[in-house]
């Protein structure tokens, strides 16, 4: 990437630093502006618990992390809403690390998913890549 393209690019993504729906927006415009390439978009997009699906370009996976696997019912809600909006017709996988994930999101819309997960008051912040996880554990333990 020369001088002029790395100004365009948003700074400061860094693991642990890395869910500000904004940061992705930028970046999404940069890589539509030829200024980021592919590789680097979804490099980037593994902090942020996003991940480009295979055989489907433009699409990706976005991993939210619910710590301990425990969700308010207005959170479970808002998820499934989310899903209908961005995610219609797919299923909603629950991960063995009780985590949710959303597959079939469109590159334009992350941004706009990432907000709404915000106003939920979760996260996709270290859901996936070399992170700490969630942790599998009983509430009632």
């Amino acid at each position: 990437m020369d001088q002029q393209a790395s100004s365009a690019v948003p700074t400061g993504l860094q693991w642990g630093n890395s869910d500000d729906p904004s940061y992705l927006d930028a970046l999404r415009r940069a890589y539509n502006r030829g200024i980021v390439s592919t590789g680097e978009f979804d490099r980037l997009c593994h902090a942020m618990g996003i991940y480009s699906l295979p055989n489907r370009p433009d699409f990706y996976m976005v991993r939210l992390k619910i710590p301990a696997g425990v969700l308010r019912p207005t959170q479970l809600h808002g998820l499934g809403q989310l899903a209908e909006r961005f995610t219609p017709n797919t299923a909603v996988h629950l991960t063995t690390r009780q985590d949710f994930e959303l597959y079939g999101v469109a590159r334009e819309q992350l941004a706009e998913v990432l907000w709404q997960v915000f106003l939920m008051n979760l996260t996709t912040r270290n859901a996936g890549g070399p992170t700490v996880r969630n942790v599998t554990c009983c509430p009632l333990s």
